[in-house]
């Protein structure tokens, strides 16, 4: 009997920690709000930070970029550059990566660092489009959260999307950007 007193013990320990995690990573998420309640950006304030990143997208002509733990990925005027090889990972770029240089390093961190906007973990860029002057015409920015994730999609004179109950809830944030909330339940 000692030994499963011990692995009901240890076991009850483990799950004790487990949910500890859950909780810590539950409550900023579930605290905050639109509003940008326990200090958060609204979503209106997160646009407007990466409009500031928009000028420097256009620069680069950045038209992918994923920041994930597994792949790392970079696609702009410099070339296209991957840290993994995986299929999922790739699809995001329009040509075969090559791994990652110096310079497209350096490139990557400091256009990461330019889409932290500290609401959440910025995921992946895609659906870019520029004009033939080089502006950026459209561009999905996809952040990830404890339970699910949101898009901010910056797309100058929208029309928004239709809701997807229980999928996909689209909101205005203003004239040129809208929010898409994932429900991944």
């Amino acid at each position: 009997m000692k030994p499963s007193v011990s692995f009901a013990s240890g076991a009850m320990r483990r799950l004790s920690r487990f949910l500890a995690v859950v909780v810590a990573l539950a409550m900023p998420a579930a605290c905050a709000g639109d509003d940008g309640a326990g200090g958060e950006p609204t979503p209106a304030q997160v646009a407007a930070r990466l409009g500031q990143a928009v000028e420097a997208m256009e620069r680069q002509q950045l038209s992918a970029l994923v920041n994930r733990d597994n792949c790392r990925l970079i696609e702009y005027r410099g070339g296209t550059f991957s840290s993994h090889r995986s299929e999922w990972c790739i699809d995001y770029a329009s040509s075969e990566p090559d791994p990652f240089t110096g310079t497209a390093t350096d490139d990557f961190t400091s256009l990461t660092a330019a889409l932290d906007v500290g609401r959440a973990t910025f995921a992946a860029l895609s659906d870019v489009a520029y004009s033939a002057e080089g502006k950026l015409n459209r561009a999905t920015f996809t952040y990830f959260y404890s339970f699910g994730s949101e898009l901010l999609v910056f797309d100058p004179g929208y029309r928004l999307p239709l809701d997807e109950p229980g999928e996909r809830r689209h909101e205005a944030v203003d004239e040129d950007w809208y929010l898409v909330t994932v429900d991944w339940n």
